[in-house]
C-alpha cells in the first residue's frame, strides 16, 4: 500500500474516492484488491479509513509478536481475532497460513506457491538482481 500512496494525490484516485467507487464495486461483482504490509497503513488518513471500513474481505499474513502487538494497541480487533493471528505459521520457500475474515467468518488456509510464481513474487535482492539480468539479456 505505501506503493500506491504516492497515487492518492492524483486526480484519478480522488476520483474514484469522492465517487464513491470504493464503496460500490462489489455492486457490480467487481473487485479491488489493496495488500500493506502493516494494519497501521490503513489509520493514516480518511481515505484509508474509508477502504478498511468498506472492505469485505481481509486477508492477514504471519505477523511477529511485535506487530501483533501493535495491532492489539489500536483497539480495532478482539483478543480472539489476535490469538488466531498470533497461530499463522510461515514456511519460506513452501507456504504461508492466512487468516481470512469478513464480519461472519474467519477462516485460516494456507498459500502454496508454485517456483515460478514465488520468483516472480519474490523481494529477495538476489533474486530481483538475477531477473533483471535475464530480462536485459532478452528473457522475457
Amino acid at each position: 500500500m505505501h506503493k500506491t500512496f504516492k497515487r492518492y494525490k492524483n486526480r484519478c484516485f480522488t476520483y474514484l474516492y469522492k465517487n464513491c467507487y470504493w464503496r460500490t464495486f462489489r455492486k457490480y461483482n467487481g473487485a479491488l484488491w489493496t495488500v500493506t504490509q502493516g494494519y497501521s497503513d490503513f489509520l493514516k488518513n480518511e481515505k484509508t479509513k474509508t477502504i478498511w471500513n468498506n472492505a469485505t474481505w481481509k486477508l492477514f499474513l504471519p505477523h511477529d509478536a511485535d506487530a501483533i502487538k501493535s495491532i492489539e494497541e489500536t483497539g480495532a480487533f478482539d483478543s480472539n481475532f489476535l490469538k488466531l493471528l498470533g497461530t499463522l505459521k510461515l514456511e519460506k520457500g513452501k507456504y504461508s497460513e492466512i487468516l481470512i475474515t469478513s464480519s461472519s467468518e474467519k477462516l485460516v488456509g494456507r498459500v502454496i506457491l508454485d517456483k515460478h510464481f514465488l520468483t516472480l513474487l519474490s523481494t529477495d535482492a538476489k533474486t530481483f538482481s538475477k531477473l533483471n539480468q535475464l530480462q536485459a539479456g532478452g528473457m522475457s
